[in-house]
């Protein structure tokens, strides 16, 4: 076992682990198109899922060190965070924009859709981790079928700004 680098937990090095880690890094290699690809790990609880997103945000951040010239703005080469319990397209879209250090006003839910898609632009990031999936599963109603919208959305490749498919 090796300690990842300020952080408690621990990186378990098994085969299947490794893999899933390195495919990651991998389709973070890829140059994004107009987003970059949100990828979604499922699997039985305690299998690991949490570490391997861990993980491959750490390696992702040592493969994209931040630019010299970057400036204040934040750097976010992967975005890594877990769904919210009774999740909405609008609350998926916050969280992702809160954990991106966007303030959260009442214009804010409005727009959401839109934002957080300029800000994974504006901050280079190569790659969408969201963990606790499972809470789409033991959701009820619109959070059940609102869900996997915005998942769509967010990986949505090729898409225009205005909504119009690219040639």
């Amino acid at each position: 076992m090796a300690q990842m680098s300020g952080n408690s937990a621990f990186w378990i090095d098994f085969d299947v682990a490794r893999t899933a880690v390195t495919t990651l890094v991998e389709l973070a290699h890829d140059e994004p198109d107009e987003r970059p690809p949100c990828v979604l790990l499922v699997g039985q609880s305690g299998m690991g899922k949490t570490s391997i997103l861990r993980e491959t945000q750490r390696r992702i951040a040592l493969d994209f060190p931040e630019p010299a010239d970057w400036g204040e703005a934040r750097y976010e080469p992967m975005l890594r965070t877990v769904i919210p319990s009774g999740s909405t397209a609008l609350k998926i879209n916050l969280t992702l924009l809160w954990k991106q250090g966007w303030p959260i006003t009442g214009k804010t839910h409005r727009i959401a859709d839109l934002k957080v898609v300029e800000l994974l632009r504006r901050q280079r990031t190569r790659l969408v981790g969201i963990d606790n999936v499972h809470a789409i599963l033991t959701a009820g109603g619109r959070a059940r079928r609102d869900t996997p919208d915005a998942f769509r959305f967010l990986d949505e490749r090729g898409q225009c700004p205005d909504g119009g498919r690219r040639a």
